[in-house]
């Protein structure tokens, strides 16, 4: 089973066992012991997000609260948008070189525009990319294709997931 697919099915995201347990507010974990496995490699995209909120101005970051509401709503349909927008199922290795960006109006989260973005060197993306490596590595080894990048942006606040 792939990452991906277990947000949207609601299995485990270290095991891919039926979920049973409330864990991480945006992955899903059938145990607390699956949840701390999973820690040291979720911790850095976490973390990571956590610090760009806290130096936001106020406005901006309920901008920032209202984004992540919205995505977490569309999730799985934009899971599998990104996973179509990159052609994961017949091109897997544009997980390493490509991300999708998705443009949404503030507020109302109509989306605008979408494009695909390749990582190339210089890119903002690529230093995003290159902090989620290890999580990434992992996920590999457990049979997926890795993390998926997707830019989400709201106004100018630009967020990854």
């Amino acid at each position: 089973m792939k990452a991906t697919e277990s947000r949207m099915t609601g299995v485990c995201h270290w095991c891919a066992k039926p979920e049973t347990a409330d864990g991480d507010k945006h992955l899903v974990y059938c145990s607390s012991d699956c949840q701390v496995a999973s820690w040291p490699l979720h911790k850095p995209i976490c973390n990571s997000n956590a610090a760009a909120a806290k130096s936001l101005p106020t406005d901006a970051a309920a901008m920032v609260r209202g984004l992540k509401e919205w995505y977490a709503l569309h999730r799985p349909l934009l899971n599998v948008a990104v996973i179509h927008a990159l052609s994961l199922p017949t091109q897997p290795g544009r997980i390493d070189t490509h991300c999708a960006r998705l443009a949404v109006a503030p507020g109302t989260h109509k989306v605008l525009e979408g494009e695909l973005l390749p990582l190339s060197e210089g890119h903002s993306a690529r230093g995003l990319r290159e902090r989620f490596e290890n999580a990434d590595g992992t996920m590999k080894r457990k049979g997926t294709p890795g993390i998926a990048l997707l830019l989400l942006e709201c106004a100018r606040v630009l967020g990854a997931v």
